[in-house]
């Protein structure tokens, strides 16, 4: 009989486990540059999570996953109007969206996002986001963007996961929270 110490702790994974939502419409190929963007990272990456609710984006997504990931290799997992969300969300530790309605879901589970608006009516709001903990991107026009590129890649860089949580906004933020509301009542 050998005596064996028993560790508790739980070793934490270093690898990112990525949420990515570009809106229910079109996404202007900004799922494309993304996922070629996080393929040239592969090895600091666990598990991609891409959902859409577009049959073509879907589409699109299905051949992104031929073409950029063998079929082998499970880290690409796409969803198509997910009843999950909330599950599907809370199990990463990246959050990569564009800056629609999906930003309100993703800020309620005390989630860090990295967001780009991908059209002009959402560069105040993803703006907005900045003072509440997250992080704004840049806008996408559909071309390659090299300023994306680098701050996805210096995201992927970082050691620690937990950077991704963010603090509870109505502890330090409630004051503009109320005067957002107001403004939007009135």
């Amino acid at each position: 009989f050998v005596k064996r110490k028993i560790n508790f702790k739980k070793k934490e994974d270093k690898k990112k486990k990525i949420f990515l939502c570009f809106g229910g419409g079109s996404d202007l190929n900004l799922f494309k540059f993304i996922l070629n963007v996080l393929r040239q990272k592969i090895e600091k990456i666990k598990k991609i999570t891409a959902i859409t609710s577009d049959k073509k984006v879907l589409k699109k997504l299905i051949n992104l996953k031929k073409k950029y990931f063998n079929s082998k290799n499970y880290i690409l997992d796409i969803y198509f109007k997910p009843s999950n969300l909330v599950n599907l969300i809370d199990k990463s530790n990246l959050i990569i969206v564009s800056g629609g309605g999906i930003t309100h879901e993703i800020n309620c589970r005390s989630k860090k996002m990295n967001i780009i608006s991908i059209n002009k009516n959402q560069i105040l709001q993803c703006n907005r986001w900045k003072y509440f903990g997250h992080n704004y991107l840049g806008n996408w026009n559909g071309r390659k963007n090299n300023k994306i590129t680098k701050k996805i890649n210096n995201i992927l860089n970082r050691k620690k996961n937990d950077e991704y949580i963010k603090q509870n906004i109505f502890t330090n933020k409630t004051d503009q929270i109320i005067k957002d509301a107001i403004k939007i009542i009135r």
